[in-house]
């Protein structure tokens, strides 16, 4: 018989407290030249090949945040990586963001992971509608609509025209605003 907890959402105080005591030590200098050793380098690995659905337990998050500068050179390794960063903690999130233009360019698939309802940091959606539109027409015509529209249509950053999909969904959304506001005047 399940037991409802209602303080179950809220973080654990001495869980919180432990990770920013080891988070703020490894904001250091020494952190852009830590390597791993071939067994935290298979540890890391496993986490990369992940799924996307996949949740990340606490040790998984705090060797990603320990290892971020040596897996900027992977591109499998953004989404982990974000999906790692306590959004909630000012100076943590900072240090992600200035990271991301570091980052080796993720592939498309990537980008739109990061369009997701799991990440809602504007720079991290600014750097995923950015990658995307870099990305070829052509990689965009094989794109399933359905979530490329929702990533574009509930992202507060888009506003670029990077793709013949995209132009379309802008300006058929810029046509329900004006509908919107025309009704909005009217009443």
């Amino acid at each position: 018989m399940p037991v409802y907890d209602p303080e179950n959402p809220r973080d654990n105080p001495a869980e919180s407290k432990h990770r920013r005591l080891v988070r703020s030590h490894r904001n250091g200098p020494l952190d852009r030249d830590l390597k791993p050793n071939a067994k935290i380098r298979d540890e890391l690995n496993e986490i990369l090949n992940y799924s996307p659905t996949h949740d990340l337990n606490g040790a998984e998050k705090d060797l990603l945040w320990k290892f971020r500068f040596y897996l900027t050179r992977d591109k499998r390794g953004l989404t982990k990586f974000l999906k790692s960063v306590a959004w909630g903690d000012p100076a943590e999130s900072k240090q992600a963001v200035q990271l991301l233009p570091k980052w080796t360019e993720i592939d498309v698939d990537d980008a739109l992971e990061l369009l997701g309802p799991g990440f809602d940091n504007p720079a991290v959606r600014a750097y995923a509608v950015d990658r995307l539109r870099k990305a070829d027409d052509n990689v965009c015509s094989l794109i399933p609509p359905l979530p490329f529209y929702c990533g574009l249509t509930y992202s507060r950053i888009c506003n670029y025209t990077f793709c013949s999909w995209c132009k379309l969904s802008n300006s058929r959304r810029s046509e329900r605003r004006q509908g919107r506001t025309q009704l909005q005047t009217r009443a």
